[in-house]
């Protein structure tokens, strides 16, 4: 046997690059049908929503814009007021 240059023997080792090319096209067309059964399966689901997403992300942003123009106003009558006392809400103890 031949002798590789560190002083071990060992067989030439040759790679089928055929079959790489196959297993990597097959890799391919599972990843494109997973992807479209993904993208069907997700429309399907979408479309049976009785709230469209875009709807509901709307309702969302609303109810955010409510509850911010709230805590604002809240915040800014707490500072305005001019009572010398700490503010007995954000100092409440809570016990559990």
């Amino acid at each position: 046997m031949a002798q590789n240059g560190d002083g071990t023997s060992g067989a030439n080792f040759q790679v089928n690059t055929t079959l790489l090319e196959a297993g990597a096209a097959l890799i391919l067309l599972g990843l494109g049908l997973f992807g479209g059964a993904l993208a069907a399966g997700l429309n399907k689901w979408v479309n049976a929503l009785e709230t469209p997403p875009q709807e509901t992300a709307k309702q969302y942003l609303n109810q955010l814009q409510n509850v911010y123009s709230a805590g604002q106003k809240a915040w800014k009558e707490n500072m305005s007021s001019n009572s010398d006392e700490p503010d007995e809400i954000l100092y409440r103890r809570v016990d559990s």
